[in-house]
């Protein structure tokens, strides 16, 4: 056979070796848990990549949060917060490859929010209540510890003395000081006996303040405040007085030094009775303990059953019963919050609202819109805001809702509904909602059957359109 015969000649580009794809073959979605070792793309399956571990964890993880931020004057923060062993939250330092424990706690999982540099925490167990009280991440202080919130007054009282010449009144006032812990958080008057009565033997003076305390470990500041003799019921910060103080030293002692007139004092001092009304702890114990902290904007949320608590504006812990507490209509189960194209929205297991915040004390906001009086959610990690948009995913016994101010008519799980009805909705606590940003795809870690730790993971692609 002669080969000079003329062939038909083809060029082939992009060489990339053998096709070795099997043509396409529908199975039963129920079988995808044999396919250990393979990915699924729009061609069909083909080998997966690979995996190795990167961190070795003793003990369930329940939850988990990237903690992401940029820190003026520090290296910026990326650390994995995670709830281990059902008892143990911890922070793994992705650039130090570090981890420490942050603190203790019994429950099912924790909730955590951001806020700048510090992370507010709270911890649930399987009945959705709060396992504790709130707690505070300084990501910014050696060591990275954790603070309860809402630190008590202290009890030390100060010796008041005159100290020579200087611009204080004559007549009767009263002086105390309010402690800021490193939280950020300045409380109630101290000495929580009550402010102390100091008369001057005469105008002109400066009286000297001395406080001897075993100062608390996450003490910061002292603020010295006081009253005028005309009005002992109106209570001012000293102006300029602040005065930093070490955390967790046995003994120390200080002297603040103040000469203010008391015409200067209320002319120029900031009122501080509104401190007096806040929500602190009280022998060692918090206010309360909350089923999850969410940051609402510009403020931070707590849920105590039926209750959210919301912070004032920038001041994450400020909280008082007459002014800070919301309920929803017939005082309904809260589960989990979030903030959406500026409406804060409420979710219990079965109803959701709204909530518009009008720059006041939230008791002065209107009564919330009902959005739903059948959806909501009944686990306080089976929704997240934390999507590639202005979003949420909402799951619950109907399905898994693709959220934008409101519920579509039919959740995204429709065609899947048969395998969502396996879900055990009677351990709300282990369904988990998570966005893999990335990837643009939604994921749900769920218990199947009579299980009550997730058994599957449900995955839907939206990265060719919501």
């Amino acid at each position: 056979m002669s080969l000079d015969q003329d062939f038909y000649t083809k060029a082939i580009e992009g060489l990339r070796g053998a096709w070795t794809r099997f043509d396409a073959k529908r199975a039963q979605p129920r079988r995808a848990s044999l396919a250990r070792n393979v990915k699924f793309d729009a061609l069909g399956p083909s080998t997966r990549w690979g995996h190795s571990q990167f961190l070795a964890v003793t003990g369930k993880v329940t939850s988990m949060f990237n903690w992401v931020t940029k820190a003026s004057g520090w290296a910026d923060i990326n650390r994995l917060v995670y709830f281990r062993g059902g008892d143990t939250l911890v922070m793994y330092n992705f650039p130090g490859a570090s981890s420490v424990d942050l603190f203790t706690l019994a429950g099912r999982a924790a909730i955590v929010a951001e806020a700048g540099n510090r992370l507010y925490a709270a911890v649930f167990n399987t009945n959705i209540q709060g396992a504790g009280e709130a707690r505070v991440v300084n990501a910014l202080i050696g060591g990275t510890p954790s603070d309860k919130a809402f630190a008590a007054p202290m009890a030390n009282v100060p010796v008041m003395s005159e100290n020579g010449a200087g611009n204080c009144s004559a007549g009767a006032k009263k002086f105390g000081y309010i402690l800021e812990t490193r939280t950020g958080f300045s409380g109630k008057y101290s000495p929580s006996s009550g402010l102390v009565d100091y008369t001057p033997t005469a105008g002109d003076k400066t009286i000297r303040m001395t406080i001897t305390a075993d100062t608390p470990d996450d003490a910061a500041y002292y603020h010295p405040i006081m009253t005028t003799t005309e009005n002992p019921n109106r209570v001012f910060f000293v102006p300029g007085g602040a005065l930093g103080i070490p955390g967790g030293a046995a003994g120390w002692v200080v002297n603040i030094d103040i000469s203010i007139s008391d015409d200067d004092l209320a002319r120029t001092g900031v009122e501080a009775n509104d401190h007096e009304d806040y929500l602190t702890q009280s022998g060692g114990t918090g206010p309360f303990s909350p089923s999850a902290v969410v940051e609402l904007g510009n403020r931070m949320g707590y849920i105590v059953d039926n209750k959210l608590y919301i912070s004032d504006i920038d001041d994450f812990q400020v909280l008082r019963e007459a002014f800070n507490v919301r309920y929803l209509p017939g005082k309904k189960q809260i589960v989990g919050a979030f903030v959406q194209r500026g409406v804060i929205y409420t979710l219990g297991p079965g109803w959701t609202h709204g909530f518009h915040d009008n720059a006041d004390y939230p008791a002065t906001w209107g009564r919330p819109d009902t959005i739903s009086d059948a959806l909501g959610c009944p686990g306080p990690l089976a929704y997240t805001t934390r999507t590639a948009g202005d979003f949420a995913w909402v799951a619950n016994p109907s399905g898994l809702y693709l959220f934008q101010g409101g519920f579509p008519e039919y959740p995204i799980s429709y065609a899947d509904d048969p395998d969502w009805q396996l879900i055990n909705w009677a351990a709300p606590y282990s369904v988990i909602v998570v966005d893999d940003v990335a990837n643009q795809c939604v994921k749900v870690a769920a218990p199947l059957g009579s299980a009550t730790e997730p058994t599957h993971v449900f995955k839907w692609d939206y990265s060719r359109g919501l």
